[in-house]
């Protein structure tokens, strides 16, 4: 792949998902229902930042591929590559957006400096999915991987959906 369509691909893929995770973060509160608190956010958790992301990033994977079939050499590779990346999101979007509040020890100084923030880290978090993914597709996973892949993928769905309902009976931070 030229270092052009390289280049392009983060570009247009990282828009996509930020423009995708901006569209779940307002649905839920556009149309209240069943649906839009299955697919969107429903409060300003990490844990609905986390499914907006997982969500945004799985839908424009779908249409990176719809958009660009002919280039794909191995199906196997690009849907393993892009479902574990998509897998690591939600946990890499953790990881960076926690370590300034780590370290501050306190909350952001005001909303306009979190909002900021919060975008930038989500922006950051799509990329390093998408160095993460371009990684992932030059490898051969073997078809247990691929199952433990899959099974991951769908489970954290799982998770991320039946939880936007009820909250699990442990806490995360506590």
């Amino acid at each position: 792949m030229s270092r052009r369509r390289i280049f392009w691909t983060y570009v247009i893929k990282s828009t996509g998902f930020i423009l995708l995770f901006s569209f779940f973060h307002f649905i839920y509160d556009l149309v209240p229902n069943a649906f839009t608190q299955a697919i969107g956010g429903t409060n300003e958790s990490m844990f609905q930042h986390m499914k907006m992301g997982f969500l945004s990033f799985s839908i424009v994977s779908v249409l990176e591929y719809l958009i660009n079939k002919k280039w794909v050499n191995s199906i196997e590779r690009f849907v393993s590559s892009r479902v574990l990346a998509t897998i690591f999101l939600p946990w890499i979007a953790f990881i960076i957006w926690y370590i300034i509040p780590a370290i501050m020890d306190k909350p952001m100084p005001n909303l306009a400096i979190e909002l900021t923030y919060s975008i930038l880290m989500t922006i950051l978090a799509g990329v390093i999915a998408i160095v993460f993914e371009r990684n992932f597709d030059k490898m051969d996973f073997s078809k247990p991987a691929r199952i433990v892949i899959y099974v991951l993928y769908f489970g954290l769905l799982f998770l991320l959906v039946i939880f936007s309902f009820r909250f699990p009976f442990e806490g995360f931070f506590s």
